[in-house]
């Protein structure tokens, strides 16, 4: 049983749908642009920053990256996702140089060139940037340097250990010397201690043995029959 959370100190717990909820109170409150920061991979977290947005009337643009991820989840049949076409006007999707690169040279220039339709330049989202709600990554930082942006509002919504990084610290200084400020509003998609402890009543397992945790003997304080096993070293099971 994984236990990423255990250990975890001062990590609120949300729902999907009190994030998002906070998420749009912090639009609201913004003067100027608002910079999301997730994964692209987390698409409940990329929906809920989509819907805060559209209910604050803002234009949400996501990068190219994202856009063609939610492209290829539709065509698996993943319906209501908002990814960008003529059914969303309100979505829009920015080009950053370095993605930009990584993506012709890895996918090939088919997934480079989708969605010409909906491009914002950098100059674009300068212009309008008090009416836009944008995901972000450290590596954008040349482009947003690029946009002439003010005053704006940084959402991180990521583990937090990673603001420790010097790309993330390397953002963030230049979004305060430009005058913005940063909120943090994030939840975690691995399970909590309640959730654990439920799992583990209802399977009631023979043997427990805790993986992807820096706290493994925590699941000793849940059940007698851990095993706690070293990493690397092979065992039966």
């Amino acid at each position: 049983i994984e236990g990423t959370t255990l250990g975890r100190s001062g990590e609120k717990e949300y729902t999907e749908e009190e994030l998002e909820t906070e998420f749009g109170k912090v639009m609201e409150k913004s003067s100027g642009i608002v910079l999301c920061q997730t994964t692209g991979q987390n698409i409940d977290r990329v929906i809920s920053i989509y819907n805060a947005a559209k209910a604050c009337g803002k234009t949400f643009v996501m990068d190219i990256y994202t856009a063609n991820l939610l492209n290829e989840l539709k065509k698996l049949g993943w319906k209501g996702l908002p990814a960008p076409s003529l059914w969303h006007p309100d979505i829009r999707v920015f080009r950053p140089l370095a993605l930009e690169k990584k993506m012709e040279k890895t996918l090939g220039k088919k997934c480079f060139k989708r969605f010409r339709a909906y491009d914002l330049n950098v100059r674009m989202i300068g212009r309008k940037q008090e009416q836009i709600a944008m995901l972000v990554r450290p590596s954008t930082l040349s482009d947003l340097k690029r946009m002439g942006l003010r005053d704006g509002t940084l959402i991180y919504s990521q583990w937090q250990a990673y603001r420790n990084k010097p790309y993330q610290i390397k953002l963030e200084a230049y979004l305060k010397s430009v005058g913005f400020s940063d909120c943090y509003l994030h939840t975690s998609g691995h399970a909590f201690e309640e959730d654990i402890k439920k799992v583990i009543k209802g399977l009631s397992p023979k043997e427990i043995v805790p993986i992807h945790t820096f706290c493994p003997e925590a699941f000793l304080q849940f059940r007698h029959n851990v095993a706690l096993r070293q990493d690397g070293v092979p065992f039966k099971l």
